[in-house]
């Protein structure tokens, strides 16, 4: 079994993606135009101490402190249980786990780095993913 926990994973979602995974579901489009006004026209800046950045526009990403955030990311993401196959993930927002079977740990380390060579979903790269995974005994 390896761990993931994506990096920065809520601040590179894509708003225009999102909604077309969501239209690709089947959600309803009222849901889809709320959601993209949720995450339309958000704006944001750093502060350290007294010092604080200017204003930027926010192009990218959903709030990771809301209780949307996760769910958002969620639906992001759905597709990747395809793209691990025949592993099996279990996952909640950016914390993941791909799990393999085998006969032995040569075997599953096989299919895990087999799974880690597939191709990109929504714009990550399974294999960069893959890379920032800790094995777990």
């Amino acid at each position: 079994m390896y761990s993931a926990d994506l990096t920065a994973a809520f601040d590179l979602l894509r708003k225009e993606k999102l909604v077309q995974i969501m239209r690709e579901k089947g959600m309803p489009n009222y849901m889809i135009k709320t959601i993209h006004k949720y995450l339309e026209g958000r704006m944001g800046f750093v502060q350290m101490g007294e010092s604080r950045s200017c204003v930027k526009d926010i192009r990218t990403g959903c709030i990771q402190g809301s209780i949307l955030g996760p769910i958002l990311f969620n639906i992001y993401m759905s597709d990747l249980i395809n793209v691990v196959h025949p592993c099996k993930l279990i996952s909640y927002a950016d914390d993941s786990y791909i799990v393999g079977f085998g006969e032995n740990e040569e075997e599953v380390s096989l299919l895990l780095s087999e799974t880690a060579k597939k191709d990109t979903l929504n714009g990550w790269r399974v294999w960069e993913w893959y890379a920032t995974c800790k094995r777990l005994n």
